[in-house]
């Protein structure tokens, strides 16, 4: 999901709440999945590896794979089913 969505931070995590998680940018979201990121310490904070990208290249992803199916002249047969 780092690719889709975002990245907390480009640290290794073994299922800790504050390493190599992915997040979105929503708060609400966030908070559900990782937790409060206002709490983190500011190393963790200002990493450079902190992107957030609010989760558009997931949705543009999926409305083109929706348009690719249901637009267009060959719709599914375009996937090769």
């Amino acid at each position: 999901m780092w690719n889709f969505s975002g990245r907390q931070n480009d640290l290794q995590g073994y299922g800790e709440i504050d390493h190599g998680n992915w997040i979105t940018g929503i708060g609400f979201i966030d908070n559900l999945l990782v937790g409060d990121q206002q709490n983190l310490p500011s190393e963790l904070k200002d990493n450079k590896g902190h992107n957030v990208y609010y989760m558009l290249p997931l949705l543009l992803g999926i409305f083109g794979m929706l348009f690719m199916i249901y637009g267009g002249k060959k719709g599914v047969e375009g996937f090769g089913w």
